[in-house]
């Protein structure tokens, strides 16, 4: 049964998002998410997930451990 991820950008700038089953290489979900704007990622086949931020230098702010349903939130202000 698919359940979702809510990942909301309120930093300043698009960030690249990808969603992993927890433990895993695999890859559930990804897209671009602009700023200021939230999008709901459809997922399915594992207890628990990772989300991957990819900033404009590509360095990966990781927030894991996420259950199903989990609403997850990054603000990244100023240089």
């Amino acid at each position: 049964m698919a359940a979702k991820i809510t990942v909301s950008n309120f930093s300043e700038q698009s960030l690249n998002v990808q969603i992993y089953g927890s433990g895993t290489s695999q890859r559930v979900a990804s897209g671009a998410l602009p700023s200021g704007q939230t999008s709901g990622f459809l997922v399915s086949g594992y207890h628990q997930y990772q989300v991957n931020f990819f900033t404009t230098n590509n360095s990966p702010i990781t927030a894991s451990n996420l259950a199903l349903d989990s609403i997850v939130q990054i603000e990244i202000n100023g240089g």
